[in-house]
């Protein structure tokens, strides 16, 4: 697919640095209860984030309902020059090693608000995460997916290279280990820029 044709449509907005994460973090956790019940357990907001979030860029859905505008979906683009520095390196390193160490684009944390979704806003939100990345200068973009997401991503360019294992031993965040005991296999989605 040439990447050139996407077009991003004018309600999908780039949250600027004061966009209070909050917000990003209470939409993450109100869209994560409807997956798992294993989620609501996890209580505190600060859970939902993790150490990517305050230098990533955040890229949202704004929906105005009576005069009043809410965040209904969100992204993250994280920019990175090492894929060391990956959350899950540790346990898909055989993969993700033989990515070259250039400047690159993490994908994650893709949230539709549940009264949202099949409207076609996380492909919204995908194309504006590949926008983003080449604005930056990526060579290339990763992200790791679960069942429905895999199929999207590879609607728009996006390759398999492996799968990681289905317990991540490299994160303590709770969201991640909760979701990663429910779900499949994650594959690594790339695409190259």
């Amino acid at each position: 697919m040439n990447m050139q044709s996407l077009a991003l449509p004018k309600e999908a907005i780039v949250l600027n640095q004061h966009f209070p994460l909050s917000e990003i973090l209470n939409l993450r956790m109100c869209a994560w209860y409807t997956i798992n019940p294993t989620f609501k357990n996890i209580t505190n907001p600060k859970d939902w984030g993790d150490k990517f979030d305050n230098h990533s860029i955040h890229i949202g859905v704004m929906s105005a309902d009576k005069g009043v505008s809410k965040l209904i979906a969100a992204t993250r683009v994280t920019i990175l020059h090492q894929v060391e520095d990956l959350t899950y390196y540790k346990d898909c390193r055989q993969y993700l090693s033989l990515l070259p160490s250039v400047p690159f684009a993490y994908i994650s944390r893709m949230v539709v608000h549940p009264q949202h979704r099949g409207q076609g806003l996380s492909h919204l939100l995908d194309i504006a995460e590949v926008n983003e990345a080449k604005a930056q200068g990526c060579k290339f973009v990763i992200g790791f997916a679960f069942a429905r997401r895999v199929i999207s991503l590879k609607n728009i360019g996006f390759k398999s290279i492996g799968k990681c294992p289905r317990v991540c031993t490299s994160t303590s965040n709770l969201r991640d280990r909760a979701l990663l005991q429910c779900s499949p296999s994650t594959e690594i989605m790339v695409l190259e820029l």
